[in-house]
């Protein structure tokens, strides 16, 4: 495939509709069965789903299709006309005589082979023809496999065969979000980043036509680009083409009138609440739609109905008269101010407005571009604000367009309006002085690591609002929040972790807005983790829902009692997505790019701390090169330094100095949490590619760095690293701080410490076990490579035993890494056939017999298995594989 051409779209399509596809022909071979009839919408693939079973059903009988169309509806037979070829004309008016001649014209094709009818669009079969198709299907005569829409857009002859059971329904739906990386993977011939995959299937809504023509254009646009062998988002918006209008347009000529209106409303409005809908547009049609698969309902009280298919949004914009769009809008802008409109009714009228020449204008403006922003859509914001007269030159609407363009990752223009002489500080009101400041603070370059005069900006409204105090009522408690949250992110930045968590845990608690309790609940849940608290974070990451968040946004959140750098990293990533300093866009669509980018990142990540080096170079590729493209340097940083370590651990050392090398070009400013898992990822890296002895030295100053900042959970984590990297010396201070700290990770560095210093072989190994239950393999297999150790040098058969079946058990789950003479003496392949054949009790001469090989041969392969596995007998050979 070229750079710029996708692969077999066939192919990705079958892969995803393999269930149904056996479903179909099961039901197509089964003597009782009449056939199938599969429904579905425009575009999902209902012919390409039937195509691929008759091309499966081929060999054994008798394909004939029909295909019906409009032009044929209005014709009586018209659809049978390819079967009646020899019939007289006068024949055609008696039913019967049709029958017949159809029926002696199969027969006579299909060489007593059974016959597969074959209907495309079955809802444009005439009555006549329905009438006959019954018939033969009702006789055994055929077996029928149809498409169509809907079951009441069928003929009446038809229907009945499936009210009457003899044909079965098969609903084709659209791919699936989580089935469409994989067809888009098919499609393009090369891995998908996870933004690509959502962007796409946000346009295209999982419907294959609509993602076929959709991927074409952008690959055609170059809005979505090959980079490091990873299709990406290029940051280039998405193009909507003829062949998108024209799809488009086909996929609703099949709506009513009503249908039609209510698309158009959604489309051209960005979205209503349900009552704002319901209350001009007809309740059937609504329900018809979401039935159908178009429509998307949110949750809440004032939940927005918006359109499913993205790519419907932009053709319907871009195709509807300008006319027709202001007789909509006045009904609908008519409609929400009877109703007191709800805020996302307001702000999204208010654009809609400026599209049809009418913005409204003054403080409502100023209100719906607050809205806006409150509501994640600062594009929409800087809309509204941009068609207000004046709007560069007064105070509150240049608060709204720096907050917008700081969501957007402008910072240079934000910076701009922020700085401007407009913006007078001392005639400014409280609350608009205190935006100013903090807008300020974010802009100023140093967001991410701490702006260098962040403190006294800090201090200077803190001693106002101290001032102010009095008088204030509520909304100088919102300030108060806000000046908080601030003061908390700098001690977080600066590791004052101990200092932050009681300030954190009474926001979580009593905030005053649920973004706030959000925010620290995330950063709470960092806090407790790198200070020893990981059961209580736990605690925390259930009580916000924090795994739905995660799942929503970005992946798998495993086990919180895991390893304390990934579950604090991850928990800062989601904080910072979710309104925290680090990301530049924290709203809108590139905030939907990030999640899902970050998603990669963290699966990546903690596939990375428990040793599927594997999987985590599959999710962290394409992190790394999404965020190259979003330009992103701060996460894509900490991508590059795991992928050194993920290629160390698999032995391929030169990929791992690349990255590395890759990571120290990059120039980034980032929290120091962030740095500090870079540079444990590059150490642990080294380790693996070159000196034990130097690492372990940085793993000890990391460590006791992390104990001058209270991060117990933190230095444990790098003093279990350099004892598990050979240095036994510190396995005291491991188990003493490891007593101290909460989880079942805790427990397992308690307890290898311990094993450590008394050279007990079954503890260890008791160690091992308990690691393996809890998913990280990499240290169940570390500890029972110090139990293997131990164990040969006291002559413990049972431990070594033991310990060979942790290894291998660990390797295994690991995947492609690299063994080592820590490993003891692994089974080449063709010992551990004869071992396995051996221990299912299968005699050497039987094993000789199936391998081709003499018993010699087995003999001799036997005895090295038994003394690299230390067994004497079948049945500890059994015992030890098992």
């Amino acid at each position: 495939m070229s750079q710029h051409g996708p692969g077999k779209g066939g192919d990705a399509f079958a892969a995803v509709r393999e269930p149904m596809l056996e479903t179909i022909m099961g039901k197509l071979r089964h003597r009782d069965s009449c056939g199938v009839v599969l429904l579905g919408e425009y575009g999902v693939g209902k012919t390409c789903v039937a195509k691929q079973a008759l091309r499966l059903i081929d060999p054994e009988c008798l394909v004939v299709s029909l295909r019906c169309s409009a032009s044929t509806v209005s014709i009586d037979y018209g659809a049978l006309g390819p079967l009646m070829g020899g019939m007289a004309a006068d024949a055609v008016d008696s039913p019967m005589s049709v029958f017949r001649a159809v029926s002696k014209e199969l027969q006579l094709r299909a060489s007593r082979r059974p016959v597969v009818l074959f209907i495309d669009n079955v809802q444009d079969l005439d009555d006549h023809s329905a009438l006959i198709v019954s018939q033969l299907a009702v006789g055994k005569a055929v077996r029928l496999l149809l498409t169509g829409d809907t079951l009441t857009s069928m003929p009446a002859e038809i229907l009945g065969l499936w009210r009457d059971g003899l044909i079965t329904r098969m609903d084709v739906l659209p791919i699936s979000e989580v089935d469409v990386r994989p067809w888009l993977e098919e499609f393009l011939e090369r891995p998908v980043a996870a933004a690509a995959a959502k962007a796409l299937y946000a346009a295209g809504s999982g419907n294959p036509r609509f993602l076929t023509v959709v991927v074409e254009e952008q690959l055609n646009a170059g809005s979505i680009v090959l980079n490091e062998g990873v299709w990406v988002l290029s940051g280039s918006p998405f193009v909507c083409g003829r062949n998108s209008v024209d799809t488009v347009m086909t996929a609703l000529m099949s709506l009513s009138d009503h249908e039609r209106m209510v698309v158009e409303t959604l489309a051209l409005s960005g979205g209503l609440s349900v009552g704002a809908l319901m209350s001009f547009c007809d309740g059937a049609a609504v329900d018809s739609l979401q039935q159908r698969g178009f429509l998307t309902i949110g949750k809440g009280d004032q939940a927005v109905v918006t359109l499913s298919n993205n790519l419907i949004v932009q053709v319907v914009r871009q195709e509807v008269p300008a006319g027709r769009s202001r007789e909509l809008q006045r009904l609908a802008a008519a409609s929400a101010d009877g109703l007191g409109g709800g805020i996302a009714d307001n702000f999204r009228l208010a654009v809609w407005a400026i599209d049809c020449g009418r913005p409204e204008g003054g403080d409502r403006a100023l209100a719906q571009a607050q809205a806006a922003n409150t509501a994640g859509c600062p594009e929409l914001a800087m809309r509204i604000l941009e068609s207000i007269p004046g709007h560069g030159s007064k105070p509150a609407m240049m608060i709204e367009n720096a907050r917008a363009l700081l969501e957007l990752g402008k910072m240079d223009k934000a910076r701009a309006v922020l700085q401007s002489p407009t913006l007078r500080d001392t005639e400014l009101p409280l609350a608009q002085w205190v935006d100013v400041m903090l807008l300020r603070m974010a802009v100023q370059g140093g967001a991410q690591a701490g702006a260098p005069d962040a403190p006294d900006m800090l201090q200077t409204i803190r001693r106002r609002l101290d001032n102010e105090q009095e008088g204030q009522g509520a909304g100088n408690a919102d300030l108060q929040e806000r000046l908080q949250l601030a003061e908390i992110d700098q001690m977080l930045k600066k590791g004052r972790y101990a200092e932050a968590a009681p300030q954190l845990q009474l926001l979580h608690t009593t905030g005053i807005s649920p973004s706030t309790r959000l925010v620290a609940g995330l950063w709470l849940i960092e806090v407790w983790t790198l200070t020893g608290r990981a059961l209580d974070a736990a605690a925390i990451a259930g009580e916000i829902e924090l795994d739905a968040i995660v799942r929503d946004d970005a992946g798998p959140f495993d086990d919180l009692a895991g390893s304390a750098l990934g579950t604090a990293i991850t928990a800062l990533l989601i904080s910072d997505n979710n309104g925290g300093p680090m990301f530049h866009a924290a709203q809108g669509p590139l905030k939907r790019v990030q999640a899902a980018t970050l998603g990669q990142l963290v699966e990546g990540l903690m596939h990375a701390y428990s040793g599927r080096a594997d999987k985590a170079l599959t999710s962290l590729l394409a992190a790394a090169s999404q965020f190259d493209q979003l330009h992103e340097t701060a996460p894509q940083a900490l991508a590059y330094s795991a992928l050194a370590y993920s290629y160390a651990l698999k032995g391929d050392d030169e990929s791992a100095a690349t990255f590395i090398t890759r990571r120290s070009a990059l120039s980034f400013g980032a929290p120091r949490l962030i740095l500090l898992a870079c540079e444990s990822f590059e150490v642990l890296a080294s380790a693996e590619i070159s000196s034990r002895e130097k690492a372990i030295v940085a793993l000890y100053s990391m460590a006791d760095e992390s104990r001058r900042g209270q991060m117990a959970a933190l230095e444990m984590g790098f003093l279990c690293a350099a004892v598990r990297l050979g240095s036994l010396s510190g396995a005291q201070r491991l188990m003493d701080l490891a007593a101290g700290v909460q989880g079942p990770w805790a427990r397992c560095c308690e307890g290898f410490a311990q094993g450590i210093r008394t050279g007990n072989a079954p503890q260890l190994l008791a160690m091992a076990e308990a690691a393996s239950d809890y998913g990280d393999d990499l240290f169940a297999r570390d500890i029972a490579r110090a139990a293997l150790k131990i164990a040969g040098d006291d002559a413990d058969k049972n431990s070594l035993r033991i310990a060979h079946q942790i290894i291998r058990n660990g390797v295994l789950k690991l995947g492609h890494v690299k063994l080592s003479s820590d490993d003891g003496q692994m089974l080449t392949f063709r010992e551990q056939e004869i071992a396995s054949l051996a221990a299912r009790g299968a005699s050497n001469k039987a094993i000789a017999a199936q391998m081709h090989i003499s018993v010699r041969t087995v003999e001799g392969h036997l005895y090295q298995v038994y003394s690299k596995l230390q067994v004497t007998s079948r049945a500890e050979l059994r015992e030890s594989l098992t």
